[in-house]
């Protein structure tokens, strides 16, 4: 019906597997037709989201068959700053602001590419959204012991990460203090 006004919004859109779920895609978006018997709206706007093969093993590049008919934004993911703010602006103190400390002296674990985790192994995959799930958890079960916590660092970062967290974790420091001084200083860290 031309008076239906909406979103649908297709996630995952370089996930597919096979010719058909291609041809199926193809159809949305050139025709504006899903399957046989539904037509959308010309008021229905269609949105996708997708991760980068570099993010993402599963994701296949998009075809061009697909790029020709499409606009194409690229979205960076977010800087450590970026995402300390919204964890601040949207949780308050109620995270594990360690965290901070050790993605202010290990930039490069914020958001690797995918291409670098071992396929051979079965860890989690490091990567923004992750590291907000570990503020939060480690934060919310602060009172369990040590051990507990380093199962959610191992469950939630991928290995070589997780180890290298944990190796900060067990240091008996003073965060606030600490937090403030790297945040001046990141150098200082390594005293």
């Amino acid at each position: 019906k031309e008076g239906i006004y909406g979103v649908l919004f297709i996630d995952e859109l370089t996930n597919y597997y096979d010719v058909s779920q291609l041809n199926a895609l193809l159809s949305i978006f050139q025709e504006m037709e899903v399957g046989f018997t539904i037509r959308l709206s010309k008021n229905i706007k269609v949105v996708s989201a997708l991760n980068p093969p570099r993010y993402n093993s599963v994701s296949k590049e998009l075809p061009d068959s697909l790029r020709g008919r499409i606009s194409v934004y690229e979205v960076d993911p977010p800087t450590i700053l970026e995402w300390a703010e919204y964890m601040n602006k949207r949780y308050g103190d109620e995270w594990e602001k360690l965290t901070l400390a050790y993605l202010k002296v290990y930039p490069q674990d914020f958001a690797p590419d995918e291409k670098d985790h071992d396929p051979m192994t079965v860890t989690a995959l490091t990567c923004p959204r992750k590291w907000t799930d570990l503020a939060l958890l480690l934060y919310r079960y602060r009172h369990v012991s040590q051990e507990i916590k380093e199962e959610i660092v191992k469950a939630n970062l991928s290995k070589d990460v997780a180890t290298k967290f944990i190796a900060l974790y067990r240091t008996n420091i003073d965060i606030a203090r600490a937090l403030e001084e790297i945040s001046i200083n990141p150098e200082a860290f390594n005293k």
